[in-house]
């Protein structure tokens, strides 16, 4: 999705991040609206 947000003119503001269950990354559109991905795989999510 990022990828898609740079070729489309938007930044990167937030490098993608992934612990292994849960993925996050932020990107800026044309208009500077910010937009975070955050995925979690619940299955694989650390129990406490």
């Amino acid at each position: 999705m990022l990828e898609k947000a740079v070729k489309a003119g938007g930044t990167i503001y937030g490098e993608p991040h992934d612990q292994g269950w849960m993925y996050g990354a932020g990107f800026t559109d044309l208009d500077g609206h910010r937009w975070n991905v955050l995925y979690m795989e619940m299955s694989k999510m650390p129990k406490e």
